[in-house]
């Protein structure tokens, strides 16, 4: 595995797996997914499988892995920005990502993006110089700042889950469901006030 990444803001944040206590990063700049495996505790018998002899003792350590985005979703800066973990998936928030919502497979390790609402036009960015900059809100930067999960009611009336994301730049509230449907959308009025 690779353990060895050049760079600067590779990651922004992450979430904890609480069936395995695997922790996940979330890719900025990065094309991977990073996991860490923190190390056993030394009395559990998956550390004792590890290291059978001392001196060449993995014991204590933890593991570094990743997985690959797939190309069509690796290029960019500030991709995402904080993840949520429910279900059995990784969720990652667009930040300056106009392509949707990161999606992984905690078995599986399947990565896909969850498409954003709109057409990707309504959150780009202009390339407007500083001075011109300063009085628009810049809609396609730090669009939302991380997410959490709460209540839903599907459109059967049927109780559920759903991952909601503050806006920072973005408009309104940004809301994934975790009903099966991968449905994004976002929902509340305009919270069009200032930027980032």
């Amino acid at each position: 595995p690779e353990t060895t990444f050049v760079g600067k803001h590779k990651w922004l944040g992450g979430a904890v797996d609480p069936a395995t206590g695997n922790i996940y990063g979330i890719p900025s700049h990065a094309h991977r997914i990073i996991c860490v495996s923190p190390p056993p505790p030394p009395s559990s018998p998956s550390s004792s499988s590890r290291d059978d002899d001392p001196s060449t003792s993995e014991a204590g350590k933890a593991r570094i892995s990743t997985i690959l985005v797939p190309e069509e979703f690796r290029h960019g800066k500030f991709k995402w920005l904080r993840g949520v973990i429910h279900g059995g998936h990784l969720y990652g928030i667009p930040a300056w990502s106009t392509k949707g919502v990161l999606k992984m497979n905690l078995e599986t390790k399947r990565v896909a993006v969850l498409p954003l609402p709109r057409d990707r036009g309504c959150y780009a960015s202009d390339d407007l110089p500083a001075h011109e900059r300063a009085s628009r809100v810049d809609r396609g930067r730090w669009m939302w700042h991380g997410g959490a999960v709460g209540a839903s009611i599907d459109e059967e009336g049927v109780a559920a889950s759903a991952i909601y994301c503050p806006p920072s730049n973005a408009e309104h509230v940004l809301k994934v469901r975790l009903d099966g449907s991968d449905r994004v959308e976002e929902i509340g009025p305009p919270l069009s006030e200032g930027q980032n």
